[in-house]
């Protein structure tokens, strides 16, 4: 889920989303993430997981993140 966008911004509010804690899909987490950032600005993406990835393929989705010239800290 996207809270916020970054953009700009120096701090976070108050967190309101609601996560489906059923399964983790990481690699649609840096799908997104990926997606949302906008043209001519560096990219890095700072995942903060229990590691614990029980969907998707969150290694293809570094290397596909990798190729769009996206980092991916984790």
């Amino acid at each position: 889920l996207v809270e916020t966008s970054a953009a700009g911004r120096r701090s976070l509010g108050r967190l309101t989303s609601r996560v489906d804690a059923s399964a983790t899909d990481l690699a649609a987490a840096i799908r997104l993430a990926s997606a949302s950032f906008p043209d001519g600005k560096g990219k890095r993406i700072v995942l903060l997981t229990d590691g614990n990835e029980t969907k998707g393929d969150a290694a293809g989705a570094v290397r596909a993140a990798a190729g769009d010239d996206v980092t991916v800290d984790h």
